[in-house]
């Protein structure tokens, strides 16, 4: 995987703590979400540190939300041959539809140029190839679970 394509993972999930690359951890720099509908143009950055609120509607896309993530990879790395992402996350449960599955995508974005002063729905760079994904059933204890998705590099 290009180390270009990695400085930024467009995400669906709640929180983030690190990526593992060839033994080591790095953290991400930036940490926003951002929301569709009457919405679209406003930036919202996070809930609390390192905290991401995501959904989907297909009904109303104010209620839509997408996360960024921006990972500075240190200059020593050339290349990445194995990407670990950990992440810590809460499926909300829906009492209407308790069956119902999460499912995550993590999407490569090329451009690394925004930043969560200003990032919104509208203006959100465009998402490149999906590097890894899961389908979480909805956290029965109500509790964050820890959750390592390999990534292609």
């Amino acid at each position: 995987m290009k180390k270009q394509i990695l400085t930024t993972l467009l995400l669906s999930f709640l929180a983030i703590t690190t990526i593992h690359a060839q033994g080591g951890k790095i953290k991400p720099t930036e940490v926003v979400f951002i929301q569709g509908g009457n919405t679209a143009d406003e930036t919202f950055g996070t809930t609390k540190p390192d905290v991401i609120l995501v959904a989907r509607s297909v009904t109303n896309t104010h209620w839509s939300r997408t996360g960024f993530l921006k990972f500075k990879i240190p200059q020593d790395i050339k290349s990445l041959n194995s990407v670990d992402l950990n992440i810590s996350i809460k499926v909300y449960k829906n009492a209407e539809q308790p069956d119902l599955k999460f499912s995550l995508n993590v999407q490569a974005v090329p451009e690394n140029t925004w930043s969560k002063a200003t990032i919104t729905w509208n203006n959100a760079p465009k998402a490149g190839e999906v590097l890894g994904s899961v389908i979480l059933d909805q956290s029965q204890d109500d509790k964050l679970s820890k959750l390592t998705i390999k990534l292609d590099a």
